[in-house]
């Protein structure tokens, strides 16, 4: 039975971070003068008119296809680990911009559908990757000692240091 509670947790968090994930890249397309990606890595540095324009073009993409990739559960841990690498990555130039900047500056998430600092940014980053992440951890912790034979503990971790 906990298996099964673990495994709805599991689902409801993979559709909630898809949802975002999904809302991100659809409000990108239907925004007209959607700078916001370009905003971001002009903030970051980049400044190749060609890196800049290709970005923006992109990324909707990619947020709608892994969005919809993590609620399909076709090769879940791909999708996962791609999904998880990518949020990563977004939070890594969010966190050198804001380092550079201050936390306090605008990003252009979301197509500036939700006006989000970058501070904003990286604590809903962490909070969608402890989403992908905690569930599966809790899960494989739990049908490892699921695993053991009936009267069997698995070892504490205290006891083992």
């Amino acid at each position: 039975m906990r298996l099964k509670a673990t495994r709805f947790v599991q689902r409801a968090a993979d559709t909630a971070v898809a949802f975002f994930f999904v809302f991100a890249g659809v409000a990108k397309l239907i925004t007209i003068s959607d700078d916001g990606v370009q905003h971001l890595l002009v903030l970051a540095g980049v400044s190749d008119s060609s890196v800049l324009i290709t970005a923006a073009a992109a990324l909707p993409y990619l947020e709608i296809v892994l969005g919809l990739w993590v609620v399909a559960e076709w090769r879940p841990f791909a999708a996962v680990a791609a999904t998880s690498s990518t949020l990563f990555l977004f939070t890594l130039v969010l966190t050198l911009i804001g380092l550079r900047l201050g936390w306090g500056v605008k990003c252009g998430c979301t197509a500036g559908l939700t006006p989000t600092t970058i501070g904003m940014a990286i604590v809903r980053n962490v909070a969608l990757l402890a989403l992908l992440i905690l569930p599966r951890a809790i899960a494989t912790m739990r049908s490892d000692s699921a695993s053991l034979p009936h009267g069997v503990r698995a070892p504490r971790a205290d006891v083992i240091a």
